[in-house]
């Protein structure tokens, strides 16, 4: 699925691919709240980003 798609949270994603350099493939992600424009997901500890949701298509996950 999409990031973008995403409607549960908060949880846990594994990233399957992406174009984002602020991201890895292989990596986890943390998706903490979704609106209709935007998703807030935290990476690692203490990292967090506001993703729009053209942004959040850009990346694949499968739940963890």
């Amino acid at each position: 699925m999409n990031l973008s798609e995403v409607k549960i949270y908060p949880r846990v994603y594994n990233i399957i691919e992406t174009v984002d350099s602020r991201f890895t493939t292989g990596g986890e992600i943390k998706v903490c709240h979704v609106n209709d424009n935007s998703l807030l997901v935290a990476v690692g500890s203490g990292l967090a980003f506001i993703l729009d949701k053209e942004e959040a298509k850009q990346i694949k996950v499968e739940s963890r």
